[in-house]
């Protein structure tokens, strides 16, 4: 399994402010981006081409998640409490913009935090347990099917953005950032947690003061996690010995990374991980980066598909 990575493809001036979010397809195929600027960006992961550009206003993307199914559809969420529905324009030509009562949906089940930093699934049998993050409360798993809380950890506060691994012989591994360049590494089992590592980034990159988010994802079938800095650096810890095993370099002083994500292609055995950037003083640029450096063939039916043609409405 190889860790270094090098970069494929580099889109430029996608997004006129900080790039919030990143996700790929569940088949890689396409890689969509969510700014601060209010636009959407989708774009090819094998050859760094844009496909379209969705213009939002200046209301914020905040999150980006693509549905599990045969048809090209994601969903976006918004600064201003919206999601937004994709899909291409071989299908329904739309983007369905629909408001959620998240607090009357949230009361229900008694869990409405008001600064929740991260949501996700996590695979428990047949449960449909959601791992959620509060910035200050701490975090929870809540049982979706039947609405009660499962446990509630008692993790270090407090909490800057969440990741989760996938399951492996029955473990999950969870990361937090801390708010203080260091990224807390927890195995869960269960309703335990026992604290696992400690990430703690080099004191030269603390350019940009304590606030800063800063985004974590698991890469590699879960053995190394990946963290976004803000120096314009991506570091790559290994799981298994809890060490710092590659730099991804996107040269820049006062380039923060606050949108990751990451892929794996099984037809060519290929890891990718994209970044997205919010630099100071000029436009930002979404990278994606490959454990091979020779070129990619990779072709589909799906280069017919247009996201072009899209029209917004709301219910």
């Amino acid at each position: 399994m190889s860790l270094k990575y090098q970069p494929r493809h580099v889109l430029r001036d996608a997004h006129s402010d900080s790039i919030n979010c990143l996700r790929f397809s569940v088949d890689g195929f396409f890689l969509v981006s969510g700014g601060s600027d209010g636009r959407i960006v989708i774009m090819k992961t094998h050859t760094g081409t844009l496909v379209a550009a969705i213009e939002r206003g200046r209301v914020a993307i905040s999150a980006i998640e693509w549905t599990d199914n045969k048809h090209e559809q994601f969903v976006a969420g918004d600064s201003s409490g919206y999601i937004i529905t994709v899909k291409s324009a071989e299908t329904r030509k739309q983007i369905l913009r629909q408001n959620l009562d998240s607090r009357r949906e949230c009361q229900k089940s008694e869990i409405f935090w008001p600064l929740l930093v991260g949501i996700e699934w996590m695979s428990s049998g047949s449960d449909e347990l959601l791992l959620i993050a509060d910035m200050f409360k701490g975090v929870v798993v809540w049982n979706a099917s039947t609405g009660a809380l499962a446990s509630h950890y008692k993790f270090i506060l407090p909490i800057g953005s969440m990741s989760l691994s996938p399951p492996r012989s029955g473990d999950s591994y969870a990361a937090f950032y801390n708010l203080h360049f260091e990224f807390d590494v927890y195995k869960l089992r269960g309703t335990s947690a026992s604290h696992l590592y400690n990430f703690k980034l080099d004191s030269g990159e603390e350019v940009s003061g304590p606030n800063v988010i800063l985004p974590s994802i698991f890469s590699n079938n879960g053995l190394v996690l990946v963290t976004g800095t803000n120096s314009g650096k991506v570091q790559l810890w290994d799981m298994t010995r809890g060490t710092s095993v590659h730099v991804l370099d996107l040269q820049g002083k006062n380039v923060i990374v606050q949108a990751l994500s990451s892929f794996y292609d099984r037809s060519i055995d290929v890891f990718f991980i994209a970044t997205g950037t919010a630099e100071e003083g000029s436009n930002t640029k979404i990278v994606i980066w490959s454990t091979i450096e020779t070129d990619i063939n990779h072709s589909s039916d799906r280069e017919i598909l247009q996201f072009r043609d899209l029209a917004c409405f709301s219910n």
